[in-house]
């Protein structure tokens, strides 16, 4: 809040005038608008450039994960090791009708291909664990041997074993994280 008085003089007169100006927010900017932490963690400074008096952190898109807290013009976020998947998300700051965003990402130790189960559909099969052989005249189906399976079903009745549906995942290796 700011408030001065003009005074004004002339001859034989002075007249105050007092004028007052709220202190409403009109920009909110931080040097960072992405961030990434590693998912062993850690803490980053951003520089907040603003003219609101009280600039509000919200961290909510983060559950207790990720902590951010304003001291002077500095935001100073704090993030713990992830042991799960990775997040994405945003750090809402806010003072009067001014809000901006600093999008998050906080990468984790599961996988995010397989989710940490180590598998994904295969891709021969499209995690069925057999196909159609479209032979002419006559289409048969045979046990997905990339995912373990085996035989087929053709005209002479042959046994079928279906695969599993599921590889190892390229991205981890079938390690899951």
């Amino acid at each position: 809040m700011r408030e001065c008085a003009i005074k004004l003089v002339g001859d034989n007169i002075e007249v105050q005038v007092f004028v007052s100006q709220a202190d409403k927010c009109t920009f909110i900017t931080p040097s960072e608008t992405n961030i990434t932490f590693p998912k062993e963690g850690g803490s980053k400074e951003i520089t907040i450039d603003t003219d609101g008096a009280s600039v509000a952190v919200d961290c909510s898109d983060f559950a207790g994960s990720l902590e951010g807290k304003l001291e002077g013009n500095k935001l100073m976020v704090n993030c713990p090791a992830n042991d799960g998947g990775s997040k994405n998300g945003a750090i809402k700051l806010s003072c009067d009708e001014i809000t901006n965003v600093i999008m998050v990402t906080i990468e984790g130790s599961i996988c995010p291909r397989c989710n940490g189960t180590g598998k994904v559909k295969c891709k021969k099969c499209g995690g069925s664990g057999k196909y159609w052989v479209d032979e002419f005249p006559n289409p048969y189906q045979v046990g997905c041997k990339s995912c373990g399976g085996g035989g087929s079903a053709g005209e002479w009745g042959g046994g079928i074993r279906r695969g599993s549906g599921q590889m190892p995942c390229p991205d981890c290796g079938g390690a899951g994280h």
